[in-house]
């Protein structure tokens, strides 16, 4: 991670290697990140994922969860019901 003060990305906004975050200081403490937009989309993907992957494990401890099986006869009885009302 590169660590650049607020007056090198004034002078050189235009042509910023962004191929690894910046961290902008102001005053010598570091005030933003410059990052590119695939690397934020990457890590807001990877939370999302930890998200969903702590929801289940919550879902598993609570007996919240279903047999595939189950799941499946579910699915085909409501298709059937669901294509003999029409």
């Amino acid at each position: 991670m590169q660590i650049k003060p607020i007056s090198f990305i004034e002078k050189h906004a235009a042509d910023l290697p962004v191929d690894e975050p910046i961290v902008v200081t102001q005053n010598g403490e570091p005030a933003y990140v410059i990052e590119n937009y695939a690397q934020r989309k990457f890590r807001d993907d990877a939370i999302a994922m930890l998200k969903m992957s702590t929801f289940s494990e919550k879902d598993v401890a609570a007996g919240e969860v279903i047999d595939s099986d189950v799941l499946k006869t579910r699915l085909r009885q409501k298709l059937k019901a669901a294509s003999e009302s029409r």
